[in-house]
């Protein structure tokens, strides 16, 4: 080993080595070449492979079928979300100090620039479970609606789920664990002060997709 590569410390009285950040920059970037150009390297030396390279993409395919499966048949149990009825770890009063705080948290000028620019960074993330199946419900009723929760668009400093802004109309996908029903009114007016209507579709609602369609249907009208 190349002098200077280990410096020496002590543990416990006995002397252990550990590597400077020079010689750990070093081992970063031949690893890395090794990864690119598929050598083996580390534990990896004198094993085989175990699993072809088509056995590994049956394994993938298998297991994200899985995950998304899991995810559909957790979210929704016996009609209702995973988290029905839960109220989270805070108290009544203490959730109307965070939304006071909130509230005028907003009121600062500056403060609202500086989330606007973080949130605009993260422009891009795509839908969550239930917004992806009031999308899929939209496009059926060929709407025209687009998926602006990704931070995308804004009406003054509120982000909306769904516009449309050719004839104004905004929908909102309310979580039951995450949204009080008194925020339906506070939403309504918020978009209603800039010429949008709103209508506010909760995620256990998506039970009943024939529901949802009928309510978007009589919005629309």
């Amino acid at each position: 080993m190349p002098k200077g590569i280990y410096n020496h410390f002590k543990i416990r009285g006995k002397k252990r080595k550990i590597h400077t950040l020079e010689s750990r920059e070093k081992l970063r970037l031949a690893n890395l070449r090794r990864f690119h150009s598929g050598e083996k390297f580390g534990f990896q030396k004198g094993h085989k492979d175990l699993v072809s390279k088509e056995g590994r993409k049956r394994q993938g395919e298998k297991m994200r079928k899985l995950l998304l499966n899991g995810l559909k048949n957790n979210f929704f149990k016996n009609g209702k979300p995973w988290n029905y009825g839960k109220t989270g770890i805070f108290s009544k009063e203490t959730l109307e100090r965070i939304s006071r705080k909130s509230k005028e948290m907003w009121k600062n000028e500056e403060v609202v620039k500086r989330i606007l620019d973080s949130l605009y960074k993260t422009k891009g993330s795509g839908p969550n479970i239930p917004e992806t199946r009031l999308l899929k419900i939209l496009n059926e009723l060929n709407t025209n609606y687009r998926f602006v929760g990704d931070f995308s668009f804004w009406i003054n400093r509120a982000n909306p789920d769904f516009v449309d802004t050719k004839h104004k109309r905004v929908i909102e996908m309310f979580g039951e664990y995450w949204h009080e029903k008194t925020e339906v009114k506070e939403r309504t007016e918020y978009f209603q002060k800039y010429g949008y209507s709103t209508l506010v579709i909760w995620d256990y609602e998506l039970k009943n997709e024939e529901m949802v369609k009928q309510k978007i249907l009589d919005f629309e009208n």
